[in-house]
């Protein structure tokens, strides 16, 4: 391999990236579905980032309030979004602890598969691998049919993109509004 050589560089809109991050997911459910309830929260973030008003895919203090944004307004998390109304702190449950220490808290309990649902006796979440990951690629193809029928959900195209390089051992991902980056 000639690292002299520049690495190709496929660009994807972030509404692009968000479908293949799902198809990803989705072959990995089954086999690893902590990782994939890893994966889904990241891609909730993402998905709250490409959605939001903020310039910066990076700004301080905007993951969590891009994260709840997808579940507060996204109908295909309307049990996600009664349980957060409820107290639940979906975003430490789901997402910082889980993604940070590979872990949960008391109050979640992780399946692996069924319905996410709250037992009343104990106040505790059971979170499945399949009903959270089914409701973010509902969310998905929500935003994808929101972008043919041109509603102003979607995220623009002209808005940040994400990179990804596409060669073996080089591949790297970036985003940004940058034409000229180039990975070597």
């Amino acid at each position: 391999m000639n690292n002299d050589k520049p690495v190709e560089v496929k660009k994807y809109s972030a509404l692009e990236y968000l479908s293949r991050h799902a198809e990803c997911i989705s072959k990995i459910l089954e086999s690893e579905p902590f990782f994939a309830i890893v994966l889904t929260s990241c891609g909730i973030e993402l998905m709250g980032k490409s959605i939001s008003n903020c310039p910066s895919w990076s700004q301080d203090g905007q993951s969590e309030i891009d994260y709840n944004k997808v579940i507060v307004q996204c109908p295909a998390f309307k049990k996600y979004k009664a349980w957060k109304l409820e107290g639940f702190n979906l975003y430490d449950g789901l997402r910082c602890t889980p993604v940070h220490e590979l872990s949960t808290i008391p109050q979640i309990v992780l399946m692996n598969k069924g319905d996410s649902y709250k037992d009343d006796t104990t106040n505790v979440l059971y979170v499945s691998a399949t009903d959270y990951f089914d409701a973010f690629n509902k969310a998905v193809e929500d935003l994808r049919k929101d972008k043919k029928r041109g509603k102003k959900t979607v995220p623009p195209d002209s808005k940040s993109y994400i990179k990804v390089a596409t060669e073996g051992d080089r591949s790297i991902t970036g985003t940004g509004i940058n034409d000229q980056w180039i990975f070597k």
